[in-house]
């Protein structure tokens, strides 16, 4: 027979366990003990936290728990929150920056690689009627959104991506804008030669 409390061999006309002191009930002794199938192990009523949750007895045991032992429930934490359809965890949605340059400056082509299929289509076709009211909001929602529509692997893994989409929209933009008066004083050039 087992001692109900700490799992502990006890003869059986005994009334307490001679390892804790507990009493032992009048069901406990007329009731058949419970071994395990392999090495004697018994249980005991402590849990033992491991991957899949709470077990009770001793580790590779097979036995099941005596009578009068229940299971507890483990709430899992921030379990009130929604799952994003992305499989991201919600609760890091308040770590996330309030602004995304990636978003704001190439705004487009960051909505599509994040699955944001309507920021992308609206500022594909219309954003030369809205610019920059669409990149003003695609860079102040851009975190949150991303986090909700694109799976990562962690939340390291969505900084690292948010900055090389910053740099590479300022290398565009630096790129852009150079170009655009590189072109402006060869124009300008060109007009100032022929009128000589």
């Amino acid at each position: 027979m087992f001692c109900v409390n700490c799992g502990k061999t006890v003869p059986s006309d005994a009334q307490f366990c001679i390892n804790c002191g507990s009493s032992v009930p009048d069901a406990a002794r007329q009731t058949a003990p419970l071994t395990a199938a392999a090495g004697g192990s018994s249980w005991s009523s402590e849990p033992l936290t491991t991957a899949g949750g709470p077990e009770y007895g001793a580790v590779g045991s097979t036995a099941q728990p005596q009578v009068g032992l229940t299971p507890q429930t483990t709430i899992s934490v921030n379990s009130n929150l929604m799952p994003l359809p992305s499989g991201n965890d919600p609760a890091l949605l308040d770590r996330l920056p309030q602004w995304n340059w990636g978003a704001f400056l190439l705004t487009p082509l960051w909505a599509a690689f994040h699955r944001l299929w309507l920021i992308a289509v609206i500022s594909f076709f219309f954003g030369g009627f809205c610019w920059p009211v669409v990149n003003i909001v695609a860079g102040l929602i851009g975190n949150k959104e991303a986090w909700k529509a694109r799976p990562f692997s962690s939340y390291e893994e969505f900084q690292e991506v948010q900055r090389k989409w910053m740099i590479g929209g300022l290398v565009v933009t630096v790129g852009s804008i150079a170009l655009f008066f590189g072109l402006f004083m060869l124009i300008m050039l060109a007009g100032a030669t022929s009128s000589n």
